[in-house]
């Protein structure tokens, strides 16, 4: 999966955006804010010695699907 097939829909109504998608700092703020207020902290993979993914089928599939997030 490259970047221009991650699913912005599903990922913006994971987190409430339903705004505007202009590449604007004002929107990445709003994304930003919706992200951090939806998608809670989750580090145990770094714990447990497993890694951290990052390409965008995995965070794709943790931040969207599975509906826990990454931060490292």
């Amino acid at each position: 999966m490259s970047g221009r097939d991650f699913d912005l829909d599903s990922c913006f109504a994971r987190v409430g955006h339903a705004g505007r998608r202009e590449p604007t700092l004002e929107v990445l703020r709003a994304i930003g804010a919706a992200h951090t207020a939806t998608i809670p902290f989750e580090d145990t993979d770094l714990f447990m010695r497993r890694g951290a993914s990052v390409d965008a089928s995995t965070l794709q599939r943790k931040m969207v699907q599975a509906r826990w997030g990454l931060m490292f």
